[in-house]
Formats: structure tokens, sequence, C-alpha cells
């Protein structure tokens, strides 16, 4: 394990980075974590100090050993205030840059966060929220709820007529795997 700075939510932050079985861990000293997986070359060595998805991401954003388009996963869980307006504002942020450079931006809203995209309620930030999501599905941008979730809530029709798509969380999990998602977690 060794420091390393990265850039985190835009600001630069000391951060710890170290590799277990193929996962590249970014953990900064403040703050959430940040955990991408990295793709095996077929050496199995990495260069450079990139993960090696990094080394395997060509000029058009797709994996040059499997031909799959790089993808970054929002997930959001926490309801918090914060976590729902950073987590909402970042799925944003990465959407305006995306495409432009090859990679497919997915939203997951799971736990309390799922729950909020149907509560009552006025407060601003919430509202700013479930406005957010709804900008984001209308840009074309797949966002998923856990359909496990939804069905226990009875929040199921609320979730699809607002233009969520319903998935097995423990489903969305192992896909993101396969496919090498780089996962930012709010």
């Amino acid at each position: 394990m060794h420091a390393h700075p990265a850039t985190f939510l835009g600001e630069k932050t000391a951060a710890l980075q170290y590799r277990k079985a193929g996962i590249i861990f970014v953990v900064p000293v403040l703050g959430s974590f940040m955990s991408v997986k990295a793709h095996p070359r077929p050496s199995g060595r990495h260069s450079g100090g990139q993960t090696a998805a990094a080394n395997d991401v060509g000029q058009s954003g797709k994996m040059e050993d499997d031909d799959r388009m790089a993808k970054t996963v929002i997930f959001l869980f926490h309801d918090d205030n914060a976590s729902l307006d950073a987590g909402s504002h970042v799925a944003e942020r990465v959407r305006q840059v995306a495409a432009g450079q090859g990679v497919e931006l997915e939203v997951f809203c799971f736990g309390p966060a799922q729950a909020a995209l149907t509560e009552d309620g006025s407060d601003p930030v919430r509202e700013s929220y479930r406005q957010q999501i709804d900008a984001l599905i209308a840009a074309g941008v797949t966002v998923h709820a856990c359909l496990n979730a939804a069905n226990a809530a009875g929040t199921a029709g609320a979730l699809t007529s607002r233009g969520l798509a319903l998935e097995f969380a423990r489903d969305a999990f192992v896909r993101y795997a396969l496919e090498g998602a780089a996962v930012i977690s709010f």
C-alpha cells in the first residue's frame, strides 16, 4: 500500500492505493471510497503504474481485448442530503463528457437513495435529487433501481413510470464486475 495523489470530486486529495486480486482500491484520506476493477491483460502484468483497464482502453473508449465500451457507474446508496446532491451532480457532470470519451454512463439507485426517489416531502435538496435523476433519464442515461426493494416497498410502478429500469441489485453488481466497470459510490 502506498500514498498516491489523486483527483477525487474535482479536488486533489491524498489517497492510499493498493492492489488485491486484480482490483485497484483508491481510498481517499477523507470521504467515500472508489474501487475500480482492473481488467487483466493476457500476460497478467500491469505497466507504468496504471491499471490494466486504463492500459487496455484505446482512443475509441472500447476495451481492446474484448471490444467492450468502457463504463462508469454512479452508485447512489446513502440518503443524506450531501450524498444525494453530490452523487446526482457527479452523474450529470460525467454524462456531459462520457459520450465524447467513448464511455457509457449508468446510474444505480439502491437502498435509502432508491427510497428517496418516491418519498413525499419538499426538502429542496431531495427535490433537486429527484429532478436530476429525471433529467439524466431524459438525456438517455440508463438509471436502474433494485427490483426486489421496489417490490418490497410497493414502489415498482412509481419507479418505472418515472423511467427507471428495475433489476435485481445482485445481478447488476455481478454484471458490473464482468464489464470491468468503474463504480463510484455515494
